[in-house]
């Protein structure tokens, strides 16, 4: 495998501990599972040979059998799924994990901006309502 110094990654098995409640992946194993979900996107087929040439950009040495270990450890931690026609999908854990590893980027380069991650639409009473609590829960402290 070749250094890839355009993400800063100094070997494609290299552990990704960016993400402390996470499963530990590979940089390779990040980068097949964010290839599977773009993939998954277009109208390109999530194939081994689909993948590889996605990956090559970034990877100018990539095996197969560094795309079959990879893509098994992903299918067993439950983060691909291999379809019976020998298609990878991101399972709802894949999909999670790559919305929090895409939350965690935000984090790191946008330090001052907070997400905001609503359970349902905001109605025109909420905020009235969120204020009068508020004014509540601050009358109540002891001063």
């Amino acid at each position: 495998m070749s250094e890839n110094n355009l993400r800063g990654l100094e070997f494609p098995a290299r552990t990704d501990e960016s993400l402390t409640n996470q499963p530990a992946l590979s940089a390779l194993e990040r980068d097949l599972l964010i290839a599977t979900a773009n993939l998954e996107q277009t109208d390109t087929l999530t194939t081994v040979q689909h993948l590889k040439q996605t990956l090559e950009s970034s990877y100018t040495e990539i095996t197969h059998a560094d795309l079959h270990n990879s893509l098994g450890t992903l299918t067993t931690t439950n983060l691909l799924e291999e379809t019976s026609t020998h298609h990878y999908q991101p399972t709802t854990n894949g999909t999670d994990l790559l919305e929090t590893y895409t939350n965690h980027l935000q984090q790191i380069l946008q330090p001052n901006h907070i997400t905001l991650t609503l359970e349902r639409p905001i109605t025109p009473g909420d905020a009235e309502r969120a204020y009068c609590e508020l004014l509540t829960k601050c009358q109540e402290v002891p001063q």
